[in-house]
């Protein structure tokens, strides 16, 4: 099945293996292998297979001591956040709610900025994934809906929506693929297993898809010459007189027409290039201190002094801290509201969702809502003033559409 698919990644679970069995006996040698068997009994559990072309590891900070079938393992991905994976199994027989609260106990220490996948078998069938709900026959109650909640708390998303255990009389859903990330995720199907269980088949990025913006050409409006396109316009006595034999299409073609060269001809234009990396917070005297590390770590290079070492150091950090702070003074304006009284070209709101967009993660265009979470700790540390911190807090919460994110910072 590995082979078929040319799977990557393998999320594993009741693999009933001991301490007895080595990794190279049953797993691809292709594949570097996590495991955690069942300590005591027979059966149960779980594996993460990870393909040799990526660098992988088992991170210690995920581990648990207890007795729950999960393994973890982190994967380092070139140009983008680590990603997280985890291998979960949930025997029938565990419906004590301290087993899942061992599962969220994990899912808090990964770094919210990591792209998490988790899959397994949970063993709650009884889950409406589309309402968020559990079943009105639900036979484990208390853990449907504490599972629902943990994937609340951790911004967790279900992705299988087909079921994956089907007999001649039921048919459930019980193998679960989470990440914190839906969009990267391309396709998912179920496919038929080696056992009682089917397998669920992900295809997903590693890492989102930029695509590459062509210049566009931009008109500057302000420095338009309206006078004159409207005598121009004034004096184009001929179009009702043209116009009248023709149908409305044809007659918005001819003004269309017309409108487009008055544009062209009095109104500027400039061409910007879509894929350049703007950073407005770079002012003049950061740029001098660029220069000056440009020539002292040409001319550390050239001479290997411990005095010209220490010279480019301490400009270094001086230049890291100049810009971070001018970097924070520029989002917190941007958080503040426009002086109505003032004419600003673009607008704080315009520059404001720029900035947003520019931090995506995803493949689509929304609005990242662990960002205002960042801002608002940054200005609640920062701003002396607690006056004006509640101020710009209360603005920005008034930016975002989805509000429940933020009650975590209470």
């Amino acid at each position: 099945m590995i082979s078929s698919t040319q799977a990557g990644i393998v999320i594993g679970t009741e693999s009933w293996l001991n301490n007895n069995i080595n990794s190279s006996e049953v797993f691809p040698p292709n594949f570097k292998a996590y495991r955690r068997d069942r300590q005591k009994g027979h059966g149960g559990g779980v594996f993460i297979l990870v393909a040799d072309k990526y660098t992988s590891e088992e991170p210690e900070e995920l581990s648990l001591n207890e007795d729950c079938e999960a393994v973890w393992s982190r994967v380092k991905i070139k140009g983008a956040q680590d990603l997280c994976i985890g291998s979960f199994y949930k025997p029938p027989s565990k419906t004590d709610p301290h087993y899942l609260d061992l599962l969220q106990s994990v899912l808090t220490r990964i770094p919210r900025t990591a792209h998490l996948w988790l899959g397994g078998d949970f063993n709650l069938a009884d889950i409406n994934w589309d309402n968020e709900c559990p079943a009105p026959h639900a036979n484990n109650k208390t853990q449907c809906q504490q599972l629902i909640d943990i994937c609340k708390n951790t911004y967790l998303e279900q992705i299988v929506d087909q079921p994956t255990r089907v007999t001649e009389y039921t048919s459930n859903l019980l193998d679960l693929f989470f990440t914190n990330n839906k969009t990267l995720i391309n396709k998912c199907e179920v496919l038929p297993g080696i056992a009682d269980h089917e397998a669920v088949f992900i295809e997903s990025s590693l890492r989102p898809m930029k695509v590459k913006k062509h210049a566009r050409k931009v008109h500057i409006y302000k420095k338009a010459e309206y006078d004159k396109m409207r005598d121009n316009l004034s004096s184009y006595k001929n179009f009702a007189e043209d116009s009248q034999n023709m149908n409305a299409n044809d007659s918005w073609n001819i003004f269309e027409k017309k409108i487009k060269e008055l544009i062209n001809k009095h109104i500027p234009s400039k061409t910007i290039s879509g894929n350049r990396v703007k950073k407005p917070w770079i002012d003049k005297a950061i740029r001098s201190k660029h220069k000056l590390l440009k020539k002292l770590y040409s001319k550390l290079k050239k001479s290997s002094n411990p005095k010209d070492r220490q010279n480019y150091i301490n400009v270094r950090n001086q230049t890291q801290k100049l810009e971070r702070n001018s970097y924070w003074r520029y989002v917190e304006n941007l958080i503040d509201e426009d002086t109505p009284d003032v004419d600003q070209q673009p607008s704080k709101q315009k520059k404001f969702w720029n900035y947003i967009k520019s931090l995506r993660k995803d493949n689509l265009k929304t609005k990242e809502n662990y960002i205002a979470i960042c801002l608002i700790k940054r200005i609640s540390l920062t701003d002396n003033n607690n006056q004006s911190s509640h101020r710009k807090i209360h603005h920005l919460c008034h930016q975002w559409t989805v509000t429940p994110h933020l009650r975590c910072l209470k």
